[in-house]
């Protein structure tokens, strides 16, 4: 597809230490409750064992919560991809709805899904709404869905910046979004 769609990644640092030290852990963890080698050729698999067991952990249970956990918002991002931006907007609103409804996977994605997103999904949901509102045209729409994210997140850089543009915009031609 020739459209581009521009993805903002903003990384959460603390989770990513938090994951470091789980995955640390989960290593010495592995590395207690295998037996010691038998023979001194056994010795170096004592080592990388437990290096690749916790890594299979670790990347499986990533891969299985996301996939269970952020399947409406995966969506979204295939629907818009694929332009379909009123199915995304559907896709996204069930994807705030899921989060709203448990909050607590969302504030601790980063050990349940092990995410180190800085931005809640719920934010991430009402700003791709948003921005479909603004692919079909529907401008006050999408204002509107940014300042619910601004008034829920009054720290959202994206939905900060897509009101100033809005703005400066509404400003330079006179008229609304």
């Amino acid at each position: 597809m020739s459209n581009k769609i521009p993805i903002v990644r903003q990384i959460n640092w603390f989770a990513v230490a938090a994951q470091t030290v789980v995955v640390i852990m989960l290593i010495l963890l592995v590395f207690l409750l295998t037996p010691p080698p038998e023979t001194s050729v056994d010795a170096s698999a004592r080592l990388w064992r437990p290096l690749l067991i916790a890594l299979c952990i670790y990347l499986g249970w990533s891969f299985i919560s996301k996939l269970l956990a952020f399947r409406e918002h995966r969506k979204g991002m295939l629907l818009i991809r694929q332009e379909k931006y009123r199915e995304a907007i559907e896709a996204f609103k069930r994807s705030y709805d899921q989060f709203a409804d448990y909050l607590w996977i969302d504030r601790l994605r980063w050990l349940v899904c092990l995410d180190a997103s800085a931005v809640s999904y719920r934010e991430m949901a009402l700003v791709n709404i948003a921005f479909c509102h603004v692919y079909l045209d529907q401008g006050e729409q999408a204002k509107q869905v940014y300042e619910r994210a601004l008034h829920e997140f009054p720290g959202s850089m994206i939905a900060r910046s897509a009101m100033r543009m809005i703005e400066s915009f509404e400003k330079r031609t006179g008229s609304n979004l």
